[in-house]
C-alpha cells in the first residue's frame, strides 16, 4: 500500500500558472484619481438577436410604453438612449455593508449600437476607482432598468458609494424594475419568474457552457481574490453580459404585449392574456 513509517518530506505540488484578467479579455486598466480598475467593453449592433428579439425591437416603441410598465410617468420623457441597463455581480447575496459589487455591468444604446461597460475590481482596494468611473458614466444617464434592482442591486450600489465616501447615484431617477412587471405578466403560467426561467420560456435565449449559475459567483470571486487566477472569472463576465442583453429583450417583449393587437390562434398563452388584461 506504500505506507511509510516515520517523518518524511511531503511532495511539492506544482502550482498552476496564474492568468490575469488583462491577459484573458481585451479590456483596459483605467487609472483614476481614486486608483485603478479593469474596464471591459462589448459592442453589439442594434440588429443583434438575443433569443427571439433583436435589441433594436425596443427602439421601435415609445418611452411612454415603458412608463406604463414602471407605473412612473417620468419615464415617458426619457429616451431609450438615456437609460442605463444595470446588473451587478457580488461577493454575497444577502446584501449589507460586507457585500461588495465586484463587477458592475451597464448597458446603453449609443447611436445604432448597444454597448456594455463592465467595471471590475481586481482586488478589494480597487473599489473606489471602480465606483468613481461608474459614477461618471451614470451621471450622463436619466433612468435605470434592472431585474430585481429595487430590492438588491440599487440599494447595494448606494451602500458601496457611501462606504467609499462618494455621492450615491441612481437614487432619484426613474427606475423600471422588470421583475415585478414580469410577475404581473407571467405568474399565472410559470412556476418561476426568475430571469433564467423567462429566458427559456418567453425570450428563447439559450446560454452556452460559458455561463455559470448565479449562486456560484460569490465563491468564484473569493477564489480569484486569493489566487489571482482569472480563468473562471471570465464566465462571470459572460453571465453578466447575458443578463444585461436579456433586460433589453425582456422589456421589448413586454412593450410588444402592451401595444400589439389582441392576438388570436393561440399565439399567446391564455394565462399570459389574463395577466396582460389585469
Amino acid at each position: 500500500m506504500g505506507v511509510r513509517q516515520g517523518a518524511h518530506s511531503p511532495s511539492r505540488r506544482v502550482p498552476q500558472q496564474r492568468r490575469d484578467i488583462e491577459d484573458l479579455l481585451p479590456g483596459e486598466v483605467v487609472d483614476t484619481d481614486q486608483g485603478s480598475f479593469f474596464l471591459y467593453r462589448e459592442t453589439y449592433d442594434s440588429g443583434y438577436h438575443h433569443g427571439y428579439h433583436a435589441l433594436a425591437d425596443l427602439l421601435a416603441h415609445l418611452p411612454e410604453v415603458a412608463s406604463r410598465l414602471a407605473r412612473d410617468e417620468r419615464l415617458a420623457d426619457v429616451d431609450f438612449q438615456q437609460m442605463a441597463f444595470v446588473d451587478t455581480e457580488t461577493t454575497g447575496l444577502a446584501g449589507g455593508t460586507g457585500t461588495y459589487a465586484f463587477l458592475v455591468g451597464v448597458g446603453r444604446f449609443e447611436g445604432d449600437q448597444f454597448i456594455i461597460y463592465q467595471f471590475f475590481m481586481r482586488d478589494f482596494h480597487e473599489e473606489p476607482a471602480q465606483l468613481h468611473a461608474l459614477g461618471e458614466l451614470l451621471d450622463g444617464l436619466e433612468a435605470v432598468v434592472s431585474f430585481n434592482g429595487k430590492s438588491f442591486d440599487l440599494p447595494l450600489l448606494e451602500t458601496r458609494f457611501i462606504m467609499s465616501r462618494q455621492l450615491p447615484r441612481l437614487t432619484d431617477i426613474p427606475h423600471l424594475d422588470l421583475l415585478p412587471v414580469a410577475r404581473r405578466f407571467w405568474k399565472y403560467r410559470l412556476d418561476s419568474c426568475s430571469l433564467s426561467s423567462l429566458e427559456s420560456e418567453v425570450l428563447g435565449v439559450r446560454r452556452t457552457q460559458d455561463d455559470v449559475p448565479g449562486w456560484l459567483i460569490p465563491d468564484l470571486y473569493i477564489d480569484y481574490a486569493r489566487s489571482g487566477d482569472a480563468r473562471e472569472i471570465m464566465r462571470v463576465f459572460y453571465h453578466n453580459a447575458q443578463d444585461i442583453l436579456s433586460l433589453v429583450t425582456l422589456i421589448a417583449r413586454q412593450c410588444d404585449l402592451l401595444t400589439m393587437p389582441l392576438p388570436g390562434g393561440g399565439e399567446v398563452a391564455g394565462e399570459d392574456l389574463y395577466g396582460l388584461g389585469r
